[in-house]
């Protein structure tokens, strides 16, 4: 497999790194007031912004020690043989049986997309090559189900998360993490899509954002609901979350604040399951346990298409369309395609 190369620095980057190790960091302290649209606790004291954090970074090692847990096509369960008459037609051209469980999460390397990894109900996540079905690497030390695993901006991290609430980055492919922490029941774990910052939720609604790997944090605190979803909008300088009293809150990270805020008329016990922006960062669509789909701004809490599809909603997404703004909503019921400029699907 061809080795993924590090990330190029500069003179600027560096600067913008110092000035964050200026910031005083403080010890996390929950708190659970939903203070509504307004400002938001970010835990410095300084100006530096979440968007400005960057980290250079090395090269990396292949770990040799690999294991064959693949097969293409059909795989003989007493010996392992490929059975390379049966590639093609209905059946994968790559099956991975590395985990002895359910696989939960998997990611894919963002530069080279030779190698995933994947997180599984065996307390498992594991690295391996994509077109070979080698075992790169095991990112050990979890003791429940992994349910999040991710690579980084340039593919020189990967974070692996697990029901617990144990999160640990390793850097590709080191046999020790470089940074670990341990919050309360892990709900969503994500990365920046420009600088090595990792957001992660846990069960109280508090949102962390550490930066690596020095782990200095900023929080957002919880609004005295969870939150299962979230999701940074392309330009990395908002993000979009989903809470368990069928709310929504877009933040703007650089001038911490919360520009909007969308929420039930009364107040009910419904989640939101999923969310997803558009790429030109104006708007957001997030489903929700009681089977409403909505449709808002992303600069203000303008809701602009509202439907109940009469069934818990499992995953929303944008379509790419030249002629109509559509989303793919799936559910037990199957998937629906809603032209949500005419509310029709």
């Amino acid at each position: 497999m061809e080795q993924p190369g590090p990330p190029n620095g500069n003179d600027e980057n560096q600067e913008l790194d110092n000035r964050l190790n200026e910031i005083d960091i403080h010890e996390v302290e929950e708190d659970s007031t939903d203070s509504g649209e307004g400002s938001i606790i970010f835990v410095n004291e300084d100006e530096d912004r979440v968007e400005e954090l960057v980290e250079a970074d090395d090269g990396v090692v292949i770990d040799d020690d690999n294991s064959d847990n693949m097969d293409i096509g059909d795989v003989d369960e007493m010996n392992g043989y490929i059975n390379e008459d049966r590639v093609g037609g209905n059946h994968p051209l790559i099956r991975f049986s590395g985990h002895t469980a359910s696989v939960f999460w998997c990611d894919i390397h963002p530069k080279d997309n030779t190698c995933a990894v994947t997180g599984g109900e065996d307390d498992r996540a594991i690295i391996w090559d994509i077109n070979s079905g080698e075992v790169l690497f095991e990112c050990k030390n979890h003791t429940d189900s992994v349910t999040h695993v991710g690579f980084n901006f340039d593919g020189t991290y990967v974070a692996t998360g697990d029901m617990k609430g144990l999160i640990q980055v390793w850097k590709l492919f080191d046999a020790e993490p470089i940074w670990s922490e341990k919050v309360e029941e892990l709900q969503w774990l994500l990365w920046h899509k420009e600088t090595n910052i990792l957001f992660a939720a846990e069960k109280s609604g508090a949102i962390y954002i550490w930066k690596i790997p020095n782990g200095q944090c900023k929080l957002i605190p919880g609004y005295g609901t969870g939150t299962e979803c979230g999701m940074l909008l392309p330009d990395g300088k908002r993000l979009v979350v989903g809470y368990n009293n069928r709310s929504i809150r877009v933040f703007d990270l650089k001038a911490e604040t919360v520009i909007a805020h969308y929420k039930p008329q009364a107040e009910i016990e419904e989640s939101a399951t999923d969310v997803d922006v558009l790429a030109d960062n104006t708007n957001f669509v997030a489903g929700f346990t009681d089977g409403v789909v909505l449709v808002g701004s992303t600069w203000s809490s303008k809701t602009l298409f509202e439907v109940d599809t009469k069934t818990k909603v499992e995953s929303v997404k944008f379509i790419s369309h030249d002629v109509a703004p559509l989303i793919a909503v799936g559910s037990s019921n199957g998937v629906d395609i809603w032209d949500y400029s005419k509310k029709e699907a």
